[in-house]
């Protein structure tokens, strides 16, 4: 599951606290190092965006948090 509602400013903005914009360079490991403070929650990141490392790929909209499904269901 992708969820891009909307066209990112730019790669590797955060375009809220549940939201990052995939950057030339980055992997599912220093994404969540960065933004859940530990690289083995990459797993997280893979079921929550149906992504692996071999298919991200700059300005990809990655969800980061399970809170965010929960706020795009709402609205």
């Amino acid at each position: 599951m992708n969820i891009i509602a909307y066209e990112p400013p730019y790669p590797g903005a955060v375009v809220n606290e549940d939201f990052y914009v995939v950057q030339d360079g980055d992997t599912l490991k220093n994404i969540a190092e960065e933004f859940l403070g530990k690289e083995g929650l990459y797993p997280l990141l893979t079921q929550l965006n149906g992504v692996n490392e071999k298919n991200i790929h700059p300005g990809m909209v990655l969800l980061l948090h399970p809170e965010g499904c929960e706020k795009i269901t709402k609205e």
